[in-house]
């Protein structure tokens, strides 16, 4: 807790003090509702109302001014006008307060003058030294400190109040819909350990916020609503860290649209996006990215009971279980990140890179729980499943193979204890059919409960039941006094039971979901993050492994293009005109300085310089022209001759390329020759600055394949070896292309590696700042063992 209370917000979240100005004496209303929540919740520090117009406030003493206020205020919430809001930050950084929470809005959201009047909240914040958060926030809440800085609706709910002691906290930018969620996490028996909206975000910013919750010691996950960040390589930073920690960051982003970029400058431009590369960052710090807010909520309530937790609380501890055999990557990653074909088992996958889908074992880590299940297997071990019902049974057989994970395989053992507890006309295969005589017998469920969790092969034991209004409370006990024993993870699905049944649970602290389909999808949600946290240890040799690789040795001097002006971009029939696009052949040698492969190649000037570079070259060659400043459709103008070979030829081609070149580029085209090279499978790779996260690489299945197929990873610039070889297993078309198929020999996947970690590291190069886009398309991949080649460049530097 000493590292905790050093950070820049403990001050917030542990306040002492804390000021209400623009106190109400009403508590329905906005300044009034944070001094009566504060006093529901048990706050035990001082409650300061501010309101020149009231000596007594809610029964405290009330202080004409911040100014007034005989105390040290660590957090000054503020509830008045736009106009006078900035003064009043001004009065509260002049008394020493630590944190102003505004709740007033009418700053930048508004626009206008809202825009100036933010940015001298700014301004006067940094000079009289107190942290913002906000404007427009709806506030905080703490339940270690008993702390709820807020005007929500949440609150007001009865049973609300006091604060439950939560585990996992959540973060927010949107301020009603954040209190939405708080209120459905309330009926979904999750409760947030802290909770902050930062509005505006003049100054405290939702990465700051998240930093805190994952360094508490008593935050087990933290779950998010994003719409945009500006600190990227923060936010990598500190879900990177909780990574490491074991703790899942839940993160529900919104907002899918286009980059703006052209297509027409670059085939990248239709394979990724703004939300592409949040994506990439989110597959490769391991957040789990949702889409709505209950599967959000029902992966944090696995998470508060233990769930994904390191099992020996350590940083590096292992998931239950041992590694699965054969299991594909976009299972078991649990789908994250993967297009919804895939980690569904490849439906609509084309057949040649479809294939089948082995399922995955879980790999769900607990607290306390215990080890080595899955060993009879020889892989992870599975779920093992009791129900009342057969067809719930075989119903959730389905849902588990869909979600890419593994039923458990009982031994003999298992099946002839089952046979003898079981009423004949049960089944003691998995799922185990208790059937409707469990409501005559009750007493059957313990044994039968306990002979599943004591299977081998059993890792995760999943109860599915329904309704029992005047039973459901004695078979949940018994549920609860077995799990006890076992001491292995459980988790409930009871629809249409008696409130007894979710209360029983709920204190004995196991999962319990109204909906079966929402217990399996946080279940495969939080193995997938297990597994995939095991993945990038594994791949980096430690949890923490590098998210950033430093700058590869030697360069040469900065990369921007000799081409002057500003950026410019405009499309026509000879292709893109940039103004700081380099010509193809310049490109080529700057990257051939670098160490990455692509063809030898001389510029020309005649047919006789032609054929003597294609001699040298040796035969077959190919003929292109290239100028500084545009991005050529060279197949659509006409300046492109492959395969060529013999004197005759290479003169007719230069004459040709020559021709078209002034025709339809202009004077200053230039004509080179390059020799051709072998055949082999066509990739993309790209390096592109985002303005959030910075550089980042994709790759992908190039030349034609770029527009039929669009398959296409991400992962932010420069990565290891290890990284771009997991990006390629995260995509199973790619990975099987280059494995080769119908019959085609593998491709060098190692140099292709090589290829990918090189193109990256120019971004931490010398001039690596400068560069906007370097779209190698196609780079050809030739069979193993004889490397790959960039075969096409399109290099543009940064708008100044």
């Amino acid at each position: 807790m000493e590292e905790l209370a050093a950070h820049p917000l403990h001050r917030l979240f542990a306040a002492e003090s804390i000021a209400v100005i623009g106190a109400s004496a009403d508590p329905a209303r906005i300044g009034g509702r944070p001094i009566e929540f504060l006093r529901q919740a048990g706050f035990a520090g001082r409650i300061h109302p501010v309101n020149p117009r009231h000596e007594v406030i809610q029964g405290l003493a009330a202080y004409p001014t911040i100014s007034a206020v005989p105390d040290v205020v660590d957090v000054a919430i503020i509830a008045v006008d736009a106009a006078q809001a900035v003064d009043v930050v001004e009065e509260c950084g002049r008394c020493g307060v630590g944190f102003a929470v505004m709740f007033t809005a009418g700053f930048a959201e508004v626009g206008g003058d809202g825009v100036v009047l933010q940015q001298q909240l700014r301004e006067v914040a940094e000079r009289v030294g107190i942290r913002v958060v906000g404007p427009n926030s709806i506030g905080f809440a703490s339940s270690p400190s008993r702390i709820v800085g807020s005007f929500g609706s949440a609150w007001v709910r009865p049973g609300s109040l006091p604060l439950a002691e939560g585990s996992v906290s959540f973060v927010t930018h949107s301020g009603a819909f954040g209190v939405f969620i708080y209120a459905m996490a309330q009926d979904s028996g999750v409760a947030f350990r802290h909770f902050a909206n930062l509005g505006n975000e003049v100054d405290v910013s939702f990465t700051e916020a998240l930093d805190y919750m994952v360094a508490d010691p008593g935050v087990k996950a933290v779950g998010g609503y994003i719409e945009g960040i500006d600190d990227g390589d923060h936010f990598a930073e500190v879900a990177h860290r909780a990574n490491h920690l074991g703790k899942p960051l839940v993160m529900l982003k919104v907002g899918r649209s286009a980059r703006s970029r052209q297509a027409a400058a670059s085939h990248t431009a239709s394979l990724t996006g703004e939300d592409a590369v949040y994506q990439a960052v989110f597959d490769e710090c391991n957040v789990i990215r949702v889409e709505g807010v209950q599967h959000l909520l029902d992966i944090l309530a696995l998470c508060q009971h233990g769930f994904a937790h390191p099992a020996d609380g350590s940083a590096g501890a292992r998931a239950r279980g041992v590694d699965a055999v054969g299991a594909p990557a976009e299972v078991a990653d649990g789908g994250v990140g993967a297009p919804a074909e895939v980690a569904d088992g490849g439906v609509g996958a084309p057949a040649e890179v479809g294939g089948g889908v082995e399922p995955a074992g879980v790999s769900l880590s607990m607290a306390g729980g215990g080890t080595g299940r899955g060993v009879a297997t020889g892989h992870e071990a599975g779920i093992g499943m009791l129900s009342i019902s057969g067809g719930a049974g075989v119903w959730a057989v389905d849902q588990i193979e869909r979600l890419g994970l593994r039923v458990a395989d009982f031994d003999a053992t298992t099946i002839d204890r089952l046979d003898e507890l079981l009423p004949a006309f049960g089944s003691s295969n998995n799922p185990v059919d208790a059937t409707a005589q469990l409501v005559n017998q009750p007493e059957m469920l313990a044994g039968v409960l306990e002979t599943i969790m004591a299977d081998t092969d059993v890792g995760l034991t999943l109860v599915l039941m329904g309704l029992q209004e005047s039973s459901g409370g004695r078979l949940a006990r018994d549920v609860v006094d077995v799990a006890r024993t076992a001491g292995a993870p459980i988790v409930v699905g009871w629809v249409g039971g008696p409130a007894v049944v979710y209360e029983v649970f709920a204190d004995a602290g196991i999962p319990v979901f109204p909906d079966f389909t929402r217990a399996l999808e946080a279940i495969a949600a939080v193995n997938g993050y297990v597994r995939r946290r095991r993945r990038l240890a594994e791949a980096s040799g430690a949890v923490d492994g590098p998210w950033r690789t430093p700058a590869p040795p030697g360069g040469d001097a900065p990369m921007a293009s000799t081409a002057g002006g500003s950026v410019a971009s405009t499309a026509g029939a000879s292709g893109v005109v940039h103004a700081d696009a380099l010509a193809e052949h310049d490109a080529k040698r700057r990257l051939a300085r670098h160490g990455l492969p692509v063809p030898t190649l001389q510029v020309v000037t005649s047919a006789d310089e032609a054929v003597a570079a294609a001699v040298e070259l040796g035969d077959p060659v190919v003929v292109k022209a290239a100028a500084h400043g545009r991005i050529l459709h060279k197949t659509d103008l006409g300046v492109l001759r492959a395969g060529v070979t013999g004197d005759a030829a290479v003169r007719t081609a230069y004459d040709e390329v020559a021709a078209q070149a002034r025709a339809r580029i202009g004077a200053d085209a230039s004509v080179f020759v390059e020799s051709q090279a072998p055949d082999g499978v066509e990739m993309i790779v790209t390096l592109l600055r985002d303005d959030v996260f910075g550089p980042y690489l994709v790759v992908g299945l190039g030349g034609e394949l770029v527009e039929i197929i669009g398959e296409a990873g991400l992962h932010r610039a420069p990565a290891t070896a290890a990284q771009v070889a997991r990006l390629l297993d995260d995509h199973p078309r790619i990975r099987h292309l280059l494995g080769g198929v119908r019959g085609r020999p593998p491709a060098d996947v190692s140099a292709f590696i090589d290829l990918v970690v090189g193109l990256g590291g120019l971004a931490a190069a010398p001039g690596g700042s400068e560069i906007d886009q370097i779209e190698c398309n196609p780079v050809r991949v030739h069979t193993e063992g004889s490397g790959a080649t960039i075969l096409d460049v399109v290099w543009t530097r940064r708008d100044a």
